[in-house]
Formats: C-alpha cells, structure tokens, sequence
C-alpha cells in the first residue's frame, strides 16, 4: 500500500517504527513488528472484538504485512487503511464521566482479548475515537498475552485512566486538566501521593507497580555487566505467556477500582442547579429562545452549547455541550444520548487561543458549519476572566456561523456585583459591545427575557 501524494504524514508520540498518515477520508497506518505471528494476533484479537463486541472497533479497509528495508537491517511492518473519523477529540477535552465510560469499554475488550490468549499493550483514550460511540483506531495495540504486554497495559491503565479519575474525586481536579497538564506523563511518585490504601485492591496494584518502578530505576543504576545479564534473561524469556485465568483476574481487579472511582452522582458545585438561582419565567423564556434559534439553523449545522448548565439537558437539537465545571459536565455526559458529546474546558482560554491563531480547539474542532449558544456566558468569559469583548466577538467570527447571545444589563443585580468585585472601572454597555460586534456580525433586534436580561441572534457575515 504506497504512500499516496494527497496524504499528509502526522507526527506524534510513540513508537519511531511506526507512522500515520492521512487524508480526508482515509487513514494509512505503519507499525513494525517482530514476527507474523504477532500479525496473526492482532487478526484475530481485531475479529473477536468485532464479532462480540460490535462497533467498539474501527476495522481496516485493507491490511498488509511487508518488509521494510533499511540501510542497516529490516524488519516486518504490519500496515493498514481505515476510514478516517471525525471530528477527533482530544483527551485534554474530555469529562470525567466519559473516562470512566471509556475505561469500562476498554476493560470489556481486554476481559474478552484476556479469555482467548491476547492483550491490548497499552491503554489511553488517544487510541479511540471519542466524539459519539467510543471506538477502538490504535488497532495495533493488540498482541499476544505475556507478562511484558500485561504488565504493559495494566500501567497504562493506572496512568491514564485511574490516575486521572482518583485526581477528580480526591482533589477536585478535572480529567480535562489533567491531561492538559500532561500529569499522565509525569513520575510515579505524583501518582502515589494519592489515598491509594483505602482499599485493598488499590493498595496491592500499587505496591506491584512500585515495586516495579523501584526495580527499573536500580536496574538503570546497575553496572554494564549485570545490564547485559538481564538483557540476555529477557531476551530467553521475552515469549514467557501468562495464563488467561491469571490475566482475567487482574483485569477484574482493574474493573473493581474503576468503579471506585467513577464521578459522584449526588456531588453539587456552584452551577449544580442552576434553575434554581433564576425566575421560572425567565428559565422558560430562555428555553423558548433556544428551541427556536436551534429550529432556524441548516440541519447539517452542529449546535455548540458554550457554558453549558444542567437546564440545557431537555433541549433538543444540542449536538455539544461545553463548560468549565467538571460537576456539571458529568452531570450532563450522564444524561446525554450518544449522539451528544460533552467536553470540560475553560471557554475563555479556549478563546484566547482561537483569538491567537491556535485553532485546535474543543470550541468547534474543526467543523466547519457549526453555531453556537452562548447564553448566561459573556460576563462571565469578560469580568470574572479578563477577556477583552474585542478578543471575545472575534474568537466567535472565527469559529460559527451563527450565535445566540445574551448580554446581562449593567442594571442587573449579578452584573453589579461582579462589578463590584472587580473593583475597577467597567464599560459594561449594549451599545459598546454592539459596535464591537458588528465588525463581524449582523445583529437581530434584541428579544427580553427579563427586564435585565435580552438575547440577539449574531449572524457572521464571512462565515456562512
């Protein structure tokens, strides 16, 4: 399978005898392996998730096995085409919810690889497709059952799904900051600063993988002579299998802790209940407003709800839900369908980057005919986080076709008080944000939910 020209060649992380491809269709993937066998594995391991868990994999279009030569040596390449899938999200994006979600489907595909004598070697959610229904795409990660490929995944695991989960419960951290943070890159020892112990299995997982890091860092110190006995050790037992019995209850131990750790159901934050803050009347007026504008747009637009809050969860037509709580974010992934998708980001960085000319962004991912809801969200986004409106009107131009919009009147008490927090001198005015709007948009005439508080329909006159 050559390299077509139209393909664009994508860098990462990982492993140097391997390399992706893409176009926009089609995704070319090259990865090295030692033997055929192992691509018969993979086969079989790929058919066997198919079968008994359907749509949890993205199959090949075409696979093949060659040799690639170099001037050194050569080595086999296990290659394939699959259909490419979008949009792409990134881990950095996600909910806690959705982890745990993704964290129970890779433990049933590993129970049924465990059962029948194979492995995944690794385990991160860069590996699937997380947009709707989660889908397997690394498919590469699928090898015969050893000791090394288990002991592989089963560290994978803690670092970037359990790890990650344990920050959100104990410490409040969200999942998305985690890994934007890259912590699921850092040491061990970060990871064991957590209340590992309040639970056997957690408290025995760990030891085993301090043991093992413990191991490694003497092995790293030792001289060049024992370096060399353990290599040759490894190198007579690299095929050492592990009984399925053996991995299965591993894997089991993996299912337990993950369920300790999912998101808390009766946790609250601030945003929690929302409704409750507000008059029933204006709550209704909003909904109405919403319905509609999603009633308006081309139904191959995606409607993007930005600051998302618990009251959105009965509206119909919302394809993305963002917001910076992670509480409300596991609320809302809980209540989703599959055909939603909801993401943890702070919108006003998110901005700031789009404003910066770094367009990878959870805002809109790259679709191109999407609008946005951004209701209950400028004063937030400009008084409480610094966003000048100017940075604000074109991050948006850049990003929807369209946008509802609320703006809370200085009159209001909510604007008042954040004001008074500021404690700085605030234009905070209709009329000073319309002329800073209308560099972009066209603007409908304003429709009031309250007496403070009105929505308009932005349309983007360059980005239709």
């Amino acid at each position: 399978m050559p390299l077509k020209k139209t393909m664009k060649l994508l860098y990462k992380l990982g492993s140097s005898l391997s390399s992706v491809s893409i176009s926009d269709d089609i995704v070319y993937k090259r990865h090295a392996i030692s033997s055929k066998g192992e691509a018969s594995a993979l086969n079989a391991g790929l058919l066997l998730l198919d079968t008994q868990l359907p749509g949890t994999v993205q199959m090949s279009l075409s696979s093949n096995v060659c040799i690639q030569q170099t001037s050194m040596h050569s080595y086999l390449v296990y290659e394939y085409t699959q259909l490419r899938l979008r949009p792409w999200i990134q881990s950095s994006w996600i909910t806690g919810e959705q982890l745990y979600q993704l964290g129970d489907l890779i433990l049933r595909q590993q129970l049924l690889l465990n059962e029948n004598g194979l492995s995944f070697c690794d385990a991160r959610p860069d590996n699937y497709f997380l947009f709707n229904q989660h889908k397997l795409v690394d498919l590469a990660s699928i090898k015969h059952l050893s000791k090394q490929v288990y002991l592989s995944f089963q560290s994978d695991f803690v670092t970037h799904i359990l790890a990650p989960l344990k920050y959100e419960l104990e410490l409040g951290m969200p999942v998305s900051s985690f890994f934007k943070a890259r912590l699921n890159m850092s040491d061990i020892k970060l990871r064991s600063s957590l209340r590992w112990w309040n639970s056997l299995p957690a408290l025995s997982l760990m030891l085993e993988l301090l043991t093992h890091k413990k191991l490694s860092q003497m092995i790293s110190r030792s001289s060049p002579g024992f370096v060399e006995y353990l290599l040759a050790l490894h190198s007579a037992n690299n095929n050492l299998l592990m009984k399925a019995n053996s991995a299965v209850r591993r894997t089991h131990r993996l299912l337990l802790l993950l369920n300790q750790y999912r998101p808390l159901e009766n946790r609250k934050s601030h945003w929690s209940d929302y409704g409750v803050f507000h008059d029933p009347t204006y709550i209704k007026k909003k909904h109405c407003s919403v319905s509609s504008f999603i009633g308006s747009l081309d139904k191959n637009t995606i409607c993007i709800d930005l600051g998302s809050n618990t009251t959105s969860m009965d509206i119909k037509g919302i394809s993305v839900f963002v917001d910076k709580d992670f509480e409300v974010c596991n609320k809302l992934r809980k209540c989703a369908d599959k055909s939603q998708v909801v993401l943890c980001a702070d919108i006003a960085f998110e901005l700031l980057c789009v404003a910066n000319q770094n367009t990878s962004t959870c805002l809109s991912f790259g679709i191109s005919r999407s609008a946005a809801i951004a209701t209950s969200l400028i004063h937030h986004i400009i008084l409480d986080q610094g966003l000048t409106a100017e940075c604000f009107y074109l991050s948006l131009s850049r990003l929807y076709s369209s946008v509802l919009l609320e703006f809370v009147l200085p009159s209001d008490p909510m604007i008042k008080l954040m004001i008074a927090r500021k404690n700085e001198s605030v234009d905070w005015c209709w009329s000073q944000h319309k002329l800073i709007c209308q560099k972009w948009f066209d603007i409908s005439e304003p429709r009031y939910l309250s007496s403070t508080r009105f929505v308009v329909t932005i349309t983007n006159r360059y980005h239709q």
